[in-house]
């Protein structure tokens, strides 16, 4: 090879750390752990910042790409203390932590993970784990006659893998008794009650993004008077599997039954007449 002048041959160097690691959706087969498994996809969009740590002095920030992958840099000059923020977007929930090689420790109350800094050092391998909060509706709102029944439909999406439990409470007024509630599982999600389906049981296991289609079936008592009311709250708590922190959550619907409301059960009879024609 003959000698020749080359240009363009540029090293960049920082004088201080370098702080790398990503944020993930943590609902694969060993969910909740704060742990990346192979299943587990990255989440995009994610901010982190890295500050001292008093939190009083910012060093850098970001935010994670399509991985989930992030990189903040620590100046040479700053204190050896530091901690690493995570901001959650909305309708997020945080599952815990990975801290790499930093040695540090994770709060998981403010989402921070802390450690001793050296000056040139590459920290690697920091992980922080979320699962979105699932999402239940609508409320419903009807009328009804005495002696019939009412069928609201209700969709539970899972943001991660876990129990679902479903419980009612119901506030009746005036109070009367013979009001009933059963809830059904609506598979096509028609909002009707499947042919042959029984009673949805009280606990079921979901994965992530699972729909659970349901329908609350409510029953006005024969001697029910116009204007009765039926206040039906259904309640939907989610266990998350595994969940290394307390991470569950309950989330509610309400139904409202009226008897008569409006008139638009009732049945109205209208006589009119001429009074200068009439007799």
């Amino acid at each position: 090879m003959s000698d020749r002048d080359l240009s363009g041959q540029d090293f960049g160097l920082y004088h201080g750390s370098r702080i790398g690691g990503s944020v993930f959706r943590d609902s694969g087969a060993s969910a909740h752990d704060g742990l990346r498994d192979s299943d587990e996809p990255g989440l995009a969009g994610v901010s982190v910042h890295l500050s001292d740590a008093g939190g009083g002095t910012r060093h850098d920030g970001t935010v994670s790409d399509a991985d989930g992958a992030w990189v903040l840099w620590l100046p040479a000059t700053a204190a050896p203390g530091v901690k690493i923020v995570q901001t959650r977007p909305p309708g997020q929930l945080a599952t815990g932590a990975d801290t790499g090689n930093t040695a540090g420790t994770y709060a998981h109350s403010t989402d921070t993970l802390s450690f001793t800094a050296a000056s040139g050092r590459e920290y690697s391998d920091v992980r922080f784990g979320n699962v979105p909060v699932g999402r239940f509706d609508p409320d419903g709102r009807q009328s009804a006659l005495p002696g019939s029944v009412l069928f609201y439909g209700h969709r539970f999406v899972a943001g991660s893998r876990g129990t679902l439990t479903l419980s009612t409470t119901a506030l009746a007024s005036p109070e009367l008794s013979g009001w009933g509630v059963v809830l059904y599982r609506d598979a096509d999600c028609d909002g009707a009650p499947d042919a042959g389906g029984g009673p949805l049981p009280a606990e079921l296991e979901l994965a992530p993004d699972d729909l659970l289609c349901l329908i609350a079936k409510v029953i006005v008592p024969d001697n029910a008077p116009f204007g009765a009311q039926h206040r039906l709250t259904l309640a939907a708590s989610f266990r998350h599997q595994g969940a290394q922190v307390p991470i569950d959550f309950t989330l509610s619907n309400e139904d409202l039954s009226t008897v008569g409301d409006h008139g638009d059960a009732a049945l109205r009879l209208t006589k009119q007449t001429d009074k200068e024609a009439a007799q």
